[in-house]
């Protein structure tokens, strides 16, 4: 039985991946850019714990019976080492 490099044709499309890796398909980066990183190499910090406040005090939102909603959390993003993430052109 062979391998497939991207994903095997079974009909059903899970989640797409390169040599066993999982792809991220985004529309964030153009067509001739990549970016590979290593989610060992970097972590994701709390800053602030998720903050939701809830208000019926704006405008005429009391009036009619809508309700304005703010969530917000501050997250730090770190990576560990500059090598972690390499970003460049395709060929």
């Amino acid at each position: 039985m062979g391998n497939y490099v991207v994903f095997a044709p079974s009909g059903s499309i899970r989640v797409p991946t390169l040599w066993g890796k999982k792809v991220v398909v985004t529309n964030s980066m153009t067509a001739d850019k990549f970016l590979v990183g290593s989610s060992r190499q970097c972590g994701i910090f709390d800053r602030m714990k998720a903050n939701i406040m809830i208000s019926t005090e704006h405008s005429d939102y009391f009036t009619k019976n809508m309700v304005a909603l703010r969530c917000e959390e501050r997250l730090a993003f770190c990576v560990y080492r500059d090598a972690a993430f390499i970003y460049g052109d395709l060929p």
